[in-house]
């Protein structure tokens, strides 16, 4: 029996709070194949810190409303299913160097692709052989 090679992927943030807020969508399948070890979620230190600084914005605890003690403790469960790996890289390939962390965790742990909403960071497509791609690119591979 072959063990099943799961991809190693960068979730940008904008991804995780899309599928917080909503549970349809491709953004919501994302955490729920996250949730289930489809793939190996790759953070970092700073990625954490900006997934739950985002959760804190008023416009988006406005939206959660009720559910916001939902979405923390969804984001917790999601923290401790990824890899967290320490980032030395220094790379800056982005025009918002905020965005710049996302390629850095992404090359020092060897992810194989990056998903996200971004426009910017869409428009690279690749580097150094990681995919930059979509949340409808990324689930197309896993759609049953």
């Amino acid at each position: 029996m072959s063990e099943v090679v799961r991809k190693r992927v960068i979730v940008d943030t904008n991804i995780v709070i899309s599928g917080l807020l909503s549970s349809k969508g491709a953004s919501a399948r994302i955490l729920d194949l996250w949730i289930r070890g489809q793939f190996i979620a790759i953070t970092s230190k700073d990625i954490e810190n900006e997934y739950v600084s985002a959760l804190q914005y008023h416009r988006i605890k406005k939206r959660l409303g009720e559910s916001l003690n939902e979405a923390v403790s969804l984001l917790k469960q999601l923290i401790s299913k990824g890899e967290r790996i320490k980032v030395k890289s220094k790379l800056k390939i982005f025009s918002d160097p905020k965005d710049d962390i996302f390629i850095q965790t992404a090359v020092d742990g060897s992810a194989d692709s990056i998903v996200t909403g971004d426009l910017v960071m869409l428009k690279v497509v690749s580097h150094n052989n990681i995919l930059i791609m979509s949340p409808s690119q990324f689930i197309y591979g896993f759609d049953e």
